[in-house]
């Protein structure tokens, strides 16, 4: 899910000629609306996976530090492993 956060705030912001801090600090705030406390996001079926997931996802951001810590960890896992899986004009920039 970080992935795609990073991806499409990237896609979103390509024409601000975004840093990788700026692109993380957009998912930052998507995110947090989306899955922090109080956020948006609703559990409409209640399951583990997805119980084990949103607790996950509020303890992370609950610390923005600890976020970007692991938005750059899936942004170097992307550059090694998923390159031309994620070799998307606008992201392969960061990986420069």
């Amino acid at each position: 899910m970080l992935g795609r956060s990073i991806l499409f705030q990237a896609e979103k912001h390509k024409d601000e000629n975004s840093s990788m801090l700026q692109v993380i600090d957009y998912s930052y705030k998507k995110l947090a609306s989306k899955y922090g406390k109080g956020g948006y996001a609703k559990m409409y079926y209640s399951d583990d996976k997805y119980k084990n997931f949103f607790g996950t996802i509020q303890e992370i951001l609950a610390d923005k530090d600890k976020l970007v810590e692991h938005e750059f960890t899936v942004v170097e896992k992307m550059d090694k492993e998923d390159k031309d899986k994620y070799g998307h004009p606008t992201i392969k920039p960061l990986f420069i």
